[in-house]
């Protein structure tokens, strides 16, 4: 988005994107030392889901920060999986942080670590079939993110915002044209339906994670895995922001996403 819409959300980043306590993005991948998720029940309505009485707590007191990277990268690509499927995309996620580790830390491997043997020994036929998934689900909740971010901005702002060339107005069938090319889809209807109703529940996420990408590879339309996996300023800042968003979200008039539906992602 090089358009005035992407010099606009710069303009107003500071009510978008940085709640208390947030600080700044950080330009580089660190790698960090500290034990497992939890779930924390919380009380559900009448009719309530399970998706609707977890509330995902990182907790890096608990867990290393790749584990915490992992399981945001898996809410973020399957929400609402069942359990044995996202914990194989987890245990993928978190051999790929593995090998960044070593990479990035020569003699990392050879020393003594505390790691779970799972990570280690998952096949890589099957890390490399997650990662597939998850890099297309992706693609697709950056995508919805920059759908989303017109409505959050008109939120923060209180009117609606400078729109990119060629979009009309702001509506879901204006702001699905934007990101054909980026879902490689040809039809508006396609975008709605395969890409921005699978996003509706994590789309806090997805926007937070967006304004990540505009911030640190405005060039690019993705993230390095590496990023969300090993860098916990950047972890921290999307579920920070993630949780501003779902606010917006909740009181916007044009979006209509039934707050209920929405997961729910916290720091410990």
């Amino acid at each position: 988005m090089k358009s005035g819409y992407q010099g606009s959300l710069s303009r107003h980043h500071g009510k978008l994107a940085f709640p208390a306590g947030g600080g700044k993005v950080p330009t580089s991948s660190q790698a960090g030392a500290i034990d497992n998720q939890r779930s924390v029940e919380r009380t559900p309505g009448p009719g309530a889901t399970r998706a609707d009485r977890i509330v995902h707590v990182l907790d890096f007191g608990r867990i290393e920060v790749y584990e915490a990277g992992a399981s945001l990268v898996t809410v973020l690509a399957h929400p609402g999986e069942n359990d044995a499927r996202s914990e194989d995309i987890h245990a993928s996620l978190c051999h790929l942080a593995l090998r960044a580790i070593d990479v990035l830390n020569p003699g990392w491997a050879r020393a003594p670590q505390r790691i779970r043997p799972l990570y280690a020994l998952r096949a890589p036929r099957d890390v490399s079939k997650d990662l597939r998934t998850v890099l297309r689900r992706l693609r697709d909740r950056l995508a919805a993110g920059r759908m989303a971010i017109g409505f959050l901005k008109e939120m923060a702002t209180g009117h609606e915002p400078e729109l990119p060339a060629g979009i009309e107005r702001l509506s879901v069938n204006q702001m699905a044209s934007l990101i054909l090319e980026d879902t490689a889809n040809i039809e508006v209807e396609n975008v709605k339906t395969r890409v921005w109703r699978p996003s509706l529940p994590v789309m806090h996420l997805a926007s937070a994670t967006q304004l990540v990408l505009q911030f640190l590879e405005p060039e690019r339309k993705r993230l390095p895995l590496e990023t969300l996996l090993l860098n916990r300023p950047v972890i921290e800042y999307i579920v920070r922001t993630a949780e501003l968003h779902e606010k917006m979200i909740v009181e916007s008039p044009r979006l209509r996403i039934d707050p209920d539906k929405l997961i729910k992602v916290r720091l410990g």
